[in-house]
Parts: structure tokens; sequence; C-alpha cells
């Protein structure tokens, strides 16, 4: 049972359907978020109002802290849409939100 009777994906699916832009922002690939990003990258309609804020870590670190299918599909497909933005700490995190807004509204 679901606190509020609805199910996480149908809330997504209500949410992203009636916004203008879709952030996601993904510091690793555990919490539950790679059922919604499938249906961002599935659904084109998504996917072109969509980007990633995704956390950058050293080479050595970042294939822990994200799967093959990120690494190898996922990320490539916003970096080649130009809808992917890299921070490592929270001052570029909110740099990279500050300047992703100002372009978007």
């Amino acid at each position: 049972d679901f606190v509020d009777g609805l199910h996480p994906v149908i809330k997504f699916r209500l949410i992203a359907d009636y916004s203008d832009h879709i952030i996601g922002v993904c510091e690793h690939d555990s919490g539950g978020f790679q059922l919604e990003m499938g249906m961002i990258l599935v659904l084109m309609d998504y996917f072109d109002r969509c980007w990633l804020l995704k956390r950058k870590y050293p080479p050595e670190k970042e294939h822990k802290q994200y799967n093959w299918m990120l690494n190898t599909g996922a990320f490539e497909m916003f970096d080649y849409g130009d809808q992917l933005r890299e921070w490592e700490d929270m001052d570029e995190f909110s740099n990279e939100v500050t300047d992703l807004l100002s372009g978007l509204l």
C-alpha cells in the first residue's frame, strides 16, 4: 500500500505529462530512479524535455557509483543531446542548476 494511494510511477507520469521541463539529479545507481530513467529514455516526449545533472566521480570510483547501463547508455544519450550537466561538489552543483534554470526560464 502507498501512503497516498498512488504508485510512484503513476505520480511520475502525472507530473511529467504536465511539466514543461524534467530535471533529473543522479548521484549513484541506488535509490529507485532507474524505472523513471527508463521511461524518460523510451518516451521521446519526456527525453526531449529532460536534462540530467550527474555527479562526477574520479574514474576509479565512477564505475562503482553507476552501473554499466547508465554509463554506456543513458548518460551517453543525454550527453549526445547536450542535456547532461556534470558536477563534483555542491558549489558546482549550485552553479549548474542556476545556469540550467536561467536557460530554461
